[in-house]
């Protein structure tokens, strides 16, 4: 683009000074004009009005050429546009809408961003998985149950309940690493403060017993879970090797209508020496001081402390080296002095070559309902779940086949796990919180499912 001359320079100021003096020449005296602050105005070259015409006529064709008419047209009114300039309204006219003040400034809003906002990192919880493909085997389970019911007398035995393989749980723990194991569930139909299911559960991180202390959670669906608001977990906390460690969490409703909850603790320098502490809670949130209420030297794991109606009767296993385990329980009516030891009937009794190693007992309905855990004699892995019931909590009856076996299960080793009856007789339905791990006793996690009737039809 070219330059412009001096010329054209000296003109642009010729411009200027005229139209200030214009201004002051045309512009009519307000009939009662306010004072204006005085200023002192530059000096200024003289020039009259024939002089101002010539030069404003030979600046638009200067303009014309280097593009600069608009810029003459915002400097002078009427240049470059073929209509007249708006006159100013007289001070005693009564100014249009478009020109009349408004008595409130409007508020300055920024431009809209010519870009798409980055989005925020944090997402939201993934919806948990509550469904999950059977294994390949388990058609084939139910198959079988249908035919052996097709040539039995007894159209409910115990055999005839299943379960297929469940969606893992995805549940805090205190430490953060969602393995857990020892799981105890209670269900309330209208909610119990403000829930419907009650867990609780000890972390138990690639088997680090250090954090094997017992943990409260509740949820209203069962999939989705949290601790209960004001609650910090764990509610105990022991050390771990060489020091004593948690296991075996357990919770029940006292006639009271307070929560109970139990967990064995496993005491050092010999390791033999089992001590069974509870605390109570009237809202799930505040517990009391934690009080031992059993201990002894025998082994005795996996406690189920139930209220018959009378008394309390504690379940358990008798896991004593040397002989073979043994379901066994224990009778209190103050949960301090207890009984001798009594070995219920149990029908079919534990195969040769396999052991008792966990248990879950719920009294539901007027019956006695359980859950066992059974291991091969050479190792604590492999094992299966199996279904107990009894009229008395004395004499019980057991599934010949497992309601869940480790195959099923989706883990090759399940542990200790908890039930929920639901129903009743022959529609009895079972949730099932059962736990497993992986090889070297890794990653141990908890899964749902529910164990139902088979029936030929």
């Amino acid at each position: 683009m070219r330059r412009p001359s001096r010329t054209g320079k000296a003109l642009v100021a010729l411009v200027l000074t005229a139209s200030l003096t214009t201004a002051q020449v045309s512009a009519p005296a307000p009939a009662q004009a306010q004072q204006a602050p005085a200023f002192q105005m530059p000096t200024l070259p003289q020039f009259n009005e024939e002089q101002v015409r010539q030069a404003i006529t030979a600046l638009v064709a200067l303009a014309a050429g280097i593009g600069g008419l608009t810029l003459l047209s915002g400097i002078l009114p009427g240049i470059g546009s073929s209509q007249s300039p708006t006159s100013a309204p007289s001070p005693t006219a009564k100014p249009t809408p478009s020109s009349q003040p408004s008595t409130t400034a409007a508020p300055t809003t920024s431009a809209e961003p010519t870009t798409t906002p980055a989005k925020s990192t944090t997402s939201a919880p993934a919806a948990p998985t509550t469904s999950v493909e059977p294994s390949s085997g388990y058609a084939q389970h139910v198959a079988g149950i249908k035919a052996r019911l097709a040539n039995s007398e007894d159209k409910a035995p115990l055999w005839a309940w299943a379960a297929p393989r469940g969606p893992q749980l995805n549940l805090p723990t205190h430490e953060g690493s969602g393995q857990a194991t020892h799981p105890s569930v209670l269900y309330f139909e209208n909610g119990w403060n403000g829930w419907k299911y009650w867990m609780a559960m000890t972390p138990y991180p690639d088997s680090n017993e250090s954090d094997e202390d017992p943990n409260i959670i509740v949820s209203n669906d069962g999939w989705t879970w949290q601790a209960p608001e004001g609650l910090t977990n764990p509610i105990d906390d022991q050390l771990g090797k060489p020091n004593p460690h948690n296991s075996d969490t357990q919770l029940v409703m006292a006639p009271s209508g307070e929560m109970y909850l139990t967990w064995r603790m496993v005491d050092r320098p010999n390791g033999k020496t089992n001590r069974i502490f509870l605390v109570k809670s009237t809202d799930g949130v505040h517990w009391s001081e934690k009080e031992e209420i059993w201990s002894g030297e025998p082994q005795f794991m996996s406690q189920a402390l139930i209220w018959t109606g009378e008394n309390w009767r504690l379940y358990g296993v008798d896991n004593r080296m040397g002989i073979p385990n043994r379901i066994i329980y224990f009778e209190s009516n103050d949960l301090k002095t207890w009984s001798a030891p009594r070995y219920p009937n149990i029908d079919p009794y534990v195969s040769n070559g396999d052991r008792w190693w966990h248990i879950d007992v719920q009294r539901y309905n007027g019956e006695y309902i359980g859950l066992v855990h059974i291991i091969p004699s050479e190792t604590i892995q492999k094992g299966n779940l199996y279904l107990l019931r009894s009229q008395d909590g004395m004499n019980w009856k057991r599934s010949d086949t497992p309601l869940i076996s480790h195959e099923e299960s989706g883990y090759p080793n399940l542990y200790k796990s908890a039930l929920v009856p639901h129903g009743s007789g022959d529609d009895l339905t079972l949730e099932l919180f059962y736990s497993g791990y992986r090889e070297h006793r890794a990653n141990w996690r908890i899964n749902r499912t529910t164990a139902e009737r088979i029936s030929v039809e």
